[in-house]
């Protein structure tokens, strides 16, 4: 049985949007629910890649067993 968990996806313009999750990992979430867009080679080193929430543009997430406020 899973806790319930909280996953805050990090948009492109830098605001957060937060979801409440029940019955899965966050990774097992982010990779399901979350499509990549686009893909970028920023330098020789660094790469980006954007993904699509329910219409957002998503650059990362994070996750916690803790409500973010």
């Amino acid at each position: 049985m899973f806790k319930a968990l909280y996953i805050s996806l990090i948009l492109v313009n830098g605001d957060i949007l937060r979801e409440e999750l029940f019955d899965t990992t966050c990774a097992r979430f982010f990779k399901e629910n979350v499509q990549v867009i686009e893909r970028k080679n920023t330098s020789r080193y660094e790469s980006r890649t954007i993904h699509q929430y329910k219409g957002f543009r998503v650059v990362g997430y994070w996750c916690s067993n803790i409500k973010a406020e």
